[in-house]
């Protein structure tokens, strides 16, 4: 029993992982960047086609801006650095290094969505508001979004960048696949020292109105002071009509890939990092997008940095629940304290337990008995014809269940005495005799005597017997 049980376990679990192996694989959409990750928002193929598409050379390396400036193999060679990740606040050491790796003459691009709150880079580079979607790409959203006619499906980006290398050409991407832009509002005074790359269109709606508010509320005051009556409070701006005049649509440039010129090099930022993922890599639309970026390192070797990118999986993995307990030791040593509890209840229940087994008598047997009352009961009142008859009835039924020839039905006699002899191996004279007499005797009423009683059952169980 034991071994069956563990047998239809093992078997249990091989099914379960090869159900497991033919399932289709879901796919996670989270925003990992990571270079061996096969997901949509990972860089594995990504990486592979910059690969082999950029002929000075492609790779990734797990380094900050302080080691890329100082490697001994880039001195003196200006390089590309491509920096992709989804959240990035940047201390002011940072910041240092990075700018003065690009004074050394390299081209940073940093491919991230969170500049508007990262504020000592947006002081330091005196970059304008950044406004943020706060609506996460998923493919949820999008089909959400096509469903309902109201909300737009897809955002025109155009690329604007080296008119004479590259004609202007625009893009449609799906909406929020770019979650945030660079703006200023009309009243900034901070214009922002650098080239649009490429930008997002919007349309405004601005309603010019005449402020009759004002007006109106120094006639009523001027009235008041003429009459005789005197005024407890202001009169409710409620009561004064705003009239409206014509609506005017205006249409706003959103950079979201701008370019600066610090020392020797370039320092590139795009507000859409999905744009370098193996989702963008296999749609064509966004896929051309990405060249065009890519295409501002020039001739020069591209090393993308993904050390950012795993600070941002580290942060996310230190707020789970579990890091936490582990984090503080009195929740530490009850956690630990628990586990060994639970392996020694499962150690110390995983023996058999043996039970009373209760002593059960095996059923007697009684057909004797049975038997010897049945005998009793026709001896006693002495029916020779209706003994005959269930012994006859009983003889029927099992000629039909062993040979499928019905005893009753004469028809056609001469083949069931044929079948039956061939059935049997008996003579088929004697066969018919019997079958006739038997047949008669059953028809007949009254007392049977006991000689041709017993001649008769004798003679059904011969043929019982031989079947």
């Amino acid at each position: 029993m034991n071994k069956r049980f563990i047998l239809g376990i093992v078997a249990f679990i091989l099914l379960v992982f090869f159900m497991q192996l033919r399932m289709p694989k879901q796919f996670s959409w989270d925003m990992t960047f990571r270079h061996d990750s096969t997901d949509p928002f990972g860089c594995k193929l990504f990486d592979s086609l910059m690969t082999v598409s950029l002929d000075k050379g492609y790779t990734v390396e797990s380094k900050t801006f302080y080691q890329l400036a100082h490697d001994s193999a880039w001195k003196g060679k200006p390089r590309g650095v491509l920096m992709v990740c989804r959240h990035w606040d940047p201390d002011s050491v940072t910041i240092c290094q990075m700018l003065d790796l690009v004074q050394q003459g390299n081209v940073v691009m940093i491919a991230n969505n969170s500049l508007y709150s990262s504020r000592l880079l947006r002081d330091t580079l005196q970059l304008a508001h950044v406004s943020y979607s706060y609506t996460e790409f998923s493919p949820q959203n999008i089909r959400r979004r096509m469903e309902n006619s109201i909300y737009h499906s897809y955002d025109t980006i155009y690329y604007v960048g080296h008119p004479e290398v590259y004609p202007r050409h625009f893009y449609p991407l799906y909406a929020n696949l770019v979650e945030s832009y660079f703006f200023s509002y009309e009243e900034d005074s901070i214009e922002m020292d650098c080239d649009t790359l490429a930008y997002m269109k919007e349309e405004r709606t601005i309603w010019e109105h005449v402020d009759s508010v004002k007006r109106n509320i120094e006639e009523l005051r001027a009235s008041s002071a003429n009459s005789t009556v005197e005024m407890d409070e202001e009169p409710p701006v409620d009561s004064v009509e705003i009239v409206y005049s014509d609506k005017k649509q205006i249409i706003i440039h959103n950079p979201i890939a701008i370019s600066f010129n610090r020392g020797k090099g370039r320092l590139i930022l795009v507000t859409a990092p999905l744009l370098f993922t193996n989702f963008s890599a296999l749609n064509d639309t966004v896929s051309g997008l990405t060249n065009r970026l890519m295409s501002e390192f020039g001739d020069l070797p591209v090393v993308r940095t993904d050390k950012y990118a795993e600070s941002t999986l580290d942060e996310a993995r230190q707020s789970s629940p579990l890091r936490y307990l582990v984090s503080q030791p009195p929740l530490r040593w009850a956690l630990y304290t628990g586990l060994v509890m639970l392996l020694l209840f499962m150690v110390f229940n995983s023996r058999r337990r043996q039970r009373v087994i209760p002593v059960v008598k095996p059923p007697s047997n009684r057909s004797l008995e049975f038997m010897k009352l049945v005998g009793t009961l026709y001896y006693e009142r002495h029916d020779n014809a209706d003994l005959l008859h269930t012994k006859y009835r009983s003889f029927v039924e099992e000629v039909r269940r062993k040979t499928g020839l019905d005893i009753d039905d004469d028809t056609d006699d001469e083949q069931l005495f044929e079948l039956l002899a061939e059935k049997t191996g008996m003579e088929m004279a004697e066969l018919r005799n019997f079958i006739l007499r038997l047949r008669q005797i059953e028809a007949q009423e009254g007392s049977l005597r006991d000689e041709p009683m017993k001649h008769q059952i004798n003679k059904m169980n011969k043929i019982l017997y031989h079947l």
